[in-house]
């Protein structure tokens, strides 16, 4: 929303402004009257106005009464603005592979019998309780405050389906403590050798090999005991998920996107950055881009690989320059987040304020095996105008 200010301070006052999100440090031409300073400002939600002020002397009080606030600076003639139109389906790059959650498996406790899937962290509070151990809630002490040594013969084996509509080539499965568990795929073992990390270095990856074109069984063996901590998993790789409830496929990857919510467009559980590529055919004239609505902490744009800067703030509008005519590729790059990655995706308590362990432990109602993902990407398409 965009307000007209008008401020006024009493005395006569010569005025600098800071910008506090450039740094910039530049003159401000106020108006005087009655012994008044006065000053107009236009501003917009995020807005912040700081000014150095100095007592202001006689002849430059007599030079500012010529000049009005900042109107100065406006011209009256509205310049010549047309919509700039480009495709519905945009060509993306994703800045990491695409990531499936694995939060729910077939298991059984050392050599007893399979049981049927549940999620991992209600697979962890059953095997605490039975065993005596704490749950790992909110009021969980700290791990070196317990006497446990943290040594048991239990073993933990979760087994996972997963669904795929094509060859995977060369996936990753991402998860802690890598290196002490035993991992099969469709019945061949997988060395559990750490080839790198996601997101954490704690979150250590392994290589897996191909997944086919059907159902694929992942299994893996864990030591249990009161310090081992039973946490998702994570498959890595070029592919699309699809999501239907608490089900997940996975397709071909990812290549083009629309505008709008990219948790149905195959990148339900991504967090990583997302660029797309705008091509756009123009007459002479300056550019200028507004993005009003999405769900990601800041925006980057460049105009034919040049950076142009980035929108976090209201109006959410960015200048993109003087273009001469011919085609040009905007790149809007829309930076990711991890709440769909990491975050309490079982939590249906949607008026839920504090995140912390509880969160992903929810009971009765405010439970769902269901996928609670939040809104992610650019949800609007951007509006690109070209001023004459």
């Amino acid at each position: 929303n965009r307000e007209e200010l008008t401020i006024c301070i009493n005395g006569i006052w010569k005025l600098t402004k800071y910008h506090t999100l450039t740094g910039d440090i530049t003159p401000y031409h106020c108006k005087y009257l009655d012994g008044k300073t006065y000053l107009k400002e236009e501003v917009y939600d995020h807005d912040s106005l700081l000014y150095y002020m100095e007592r202001a002397e006689e002849e430059e009080t007599i030079l500012a009464k010529e000049v009005i606030g900042n109107d100065i600076l406006v011209d009256d003639t509205d310049p010549k603005v047309q919509e700039v139109r480009y495709p519905d389906k945009l060509r993306v790059t994703l800045s990491e592979p695409n990531v499936l959650l694995l939060d729910m498996a077939e298991y059984h406790f050392d050599e007893g019998q399979w049981f049927p899937k549940e999620e991992l962290l209600r697979i962890d509070n059953q095997y605490r309780e039975l065993l005596g151990y704490p749950l790992r809630t909110e009021a969980y002490a700290q791990p070196w405050l317990s006497t446990d040594n943290g040594q048991s013969n239990h073993t933990l084996s979760l087994r996972f389906k997963i669904q795929s509509e094509c060859e995977i080539h060369a996936p990753l499965l991402a998860l802690e403590d890598a290196e002490d568990i035993a991992v099969r795929l469709n019945g061949t073992a997988v060395p559990s050798n750490v080839t790198g990390w996601y997101t954490d270095r704690d979150i250590q990856t392994i290589a897996l090999p191909d997944l086919i074109c059907g159902t694929n069984i992942l299994e893996i063996t864990i030591p249990y005991h009161s310090k081992r901590n039973v946490e998702y998993l994570y498959l890595l790789g070029d592919f699309s998920v699809s999501v239907a409830g608490r089900n997940t496929v996975l397709g071909l990857p990812v290549t083009e996107l629309a505008f709008g919510d990219i948790c149905n467009q195959g990148l339900p559980f991504y967090g990583g950055n997302i660029t797309y590529e705008l091509p756009v055919l123009t007459e002479s004239g300056r550019l200028k881009l507004q993005a009003a609505q999405f769900r990601c902490p800041v925006i980057k744009t460049t105009l034919d690989g040049r950076e142009k800067g980035c929108i976090a703030f209201s109006p959410y509008t960015l200048d993109l320059g003087d273009v001469n005519k011919g085609s040009h590729t905007i790149g809007i790059t829309a930076y990711g987040n991890r709440v769909n990655t990491f975050g309490p995706i079982h939590n249906c308590n949607h008026t839920e304020h504090w995140i912390g362990p509880n969160a992903w432990r929810t009971t009765g109602t405010a439970w769902s095996y269901e996928y609670q993902l939040k809104k992610s990407g650019i949800l609007v398409s951007p509006n690109i105008t070209l001023e004459a």
